[in-house]
């Protein structure tokens, strides 16, 4: 919408307005996705520019109430209001989709309101806005795996993953992500969501059934098998596929399970293929949904507090829990991050996390970030870049030499940067296994493209 046809629409209504808002700050409130408490009288203008602009009050005022002056536009606008109300959330997914039933999309964000300086997550929460103008928030006591004693163990993950509607019913369920194991399966739990919910719990499963929904996901592309059908007796199943890699061999099941809208059951389970090989599932993967459903896109966010820094990065990564470094006075290590699981140690050699360069195969990826303080000598860092990738020369450097010539061979380039951003300067070390995925190299420039690096104190 042009600023000259929303002015005309203004200009209409100045004369028959007591004390009318001025233009921009009118022009602000209609089409800003924030939640606003606005006058009654204000909607009723709002509404008179939208009709004027051939619009129609409730395309712009959507989940309005006349009554209350209450208005969203954009559930996502509302939903980060509510975020921000509970103080932030760090690890933050989100997904928009009907759980009501009503036919209005609502939008649900699952974080924690807990987290350290590194990868230390607690308070597991959930936050929804509904279609309606009406948000809560709820403490996720039971996000984790459940033990057979009935208790659960929390994972430190619990990822929106998507929001199919597993029964036909026309509301969605919210599937939560509570852990990936590398290679092989991830976890699940489902939540039915009602604007009515004191709390919020996991839906149960039915006895003498397995304890978890498991789905193959040997990377997030696979984690789609899942998929919505009816039974012979015309009952809406979802039919999850699992692969597991045992004496020697790949064997696949697909089992399939039913939501009544009470308990999720198991009903039966066939065995697809065995073999000695990788399983080719490429038949099962009829599309990168989950029962119509947008699979998350993967991505986890970390904020890192105490070095005014924040994270997007693979959900299947590592972020180092501890310093890697932590003999090392400056520069300091700010964050580690890896494909593989990241320990400190190992021996002193050119300041850096020696261990994980040892611990590397020739599939993985590494990359640390370290910040040099402004005291020092910071001559010959350059602004930083727009887009981060390799450097000429970058892989022949003093790092060479903290490794043996057989784990030399499993890496193909140790990449050695530093830059200066905000008035603070930074070392960056990327290490690429000689074998890694182009989506695993890719993935290591856009981690670096897209921290968000606050000023020094």
């Amino acid at each position: 919408m042009r600023d000259a046809d929303f002015r005309t629409a203004y200009d209409a209504l100045l004369e028959e307005m007591p004390d009318p808002p001025s233009f921009e700050q009118l022009r602000t409130q209609t089409l800003q996705p924030r939640r606003r408490e606005v006058p009654g009288w204000r909607v009723a203008v709002l509404a008179a520019v939208a009709v004027l602009l051939g619009f129609g009050g409730l395309a712009l005022l959507a989940g309005g109430d006349p009554d209350t002056g209450n208005s969203i536009e954009g559930v996502e606008g509302a939903l980060a209001e509510a975020v921000a109300d509970v103080g932030g959330l760090c690890n933050e997914s989100s997904t928009t989709a009907d759980f009501d039933g009503d036919g209005l999309d609502d939008a649900v964000a699952v974080g924690f309101t807990g987290c350290g300086t590194q990868a230390d997550p607690s308070d597991p929460t959930m936050v929804v806005a509904w279609a309606s103008g009406s948000t809560y928030s709820w403490a996720l006591d039971e996000c984790g795996v459940v033990q057979p004693d009935g208790s659960t163990r929390s994972t430190g993950i619990c990822d929106v993953f998507a929001a199919p509607d597993l029964n036909a019913d026309g509301g969605s369920e919210l599937a939560v992500k509570v852990q990936q194991a590398a290679g092989s399966t991830a976890l699940l739990q489902f939540y039915a969501l009602t604007p009515d919910e004191p709390s919020q719990s996991p839906i149960q499963l039915a006895p003498a059934g397995p304890a978890v929904v498991l789905m193959y996901g040997s990377s997030p592309t696979n984690e789609s098998n899942i998929r919505c059908t009816t039974n012979s007796q015309g009952q809406p199943v979802f039919l999850v596929t699992v692969a597991e890699f045992q004496n020697q061999q790949w064997s696949v099941f697909e089992g399939t399970w039913y939501y009544d809208g009470r308990l999720i059951d198991f009903r039966s389970q066939r065995t697809y293929s065995v073999s000695k090989d990788a399983p080719d599932v490429s038949e099962l993967i009829t599309d990168a949904t989950f029962c119509g459903a947008t699979v998350a896109g993967g991505q986890r966010h970390a904020e890192l507090r105490d070095h005014g820094m924040s994270l997007t990065y693979p959900v299947e990564w590592h972020l180092a829990d501890v310093s890697l470094t932590p003999n090392l006075a400056s520069p300091t290590e700010v964050f580690s991050l890896g494909s593989f699981p990241l320990e400190p140690g190992g021996p002193n050699c050119a300041q850096i996390p020696s261990q994980a360069l040892h611990d590397m195969t020739a599939t993985d990826v590494f990359v640390t970030v370290q910040e040099r303080g402004s005291d020092l000598d910071t001559s010959g860092f350059d602004p930083r870049p727009d887009e981060f990738g390799p450097t000429p020369g970058s892989a022949d450097n003093v790092f060479n030499d903290c490794l043996d010539p057989d784990e030399l061979a499993d890496i193909d380039a140790i990449h050695w940067l530093w830059f200066t951003d905000q008035d603070r300067y930074f070392h960056v070390l990327a290490a690429i296994g000689a074998s890694a995925s182009p989506e695993d190299t890719a993935a290591v420039w856009s981690v670096l493209d897209q921290m968000d690096i606050q000023p020094g104190s």
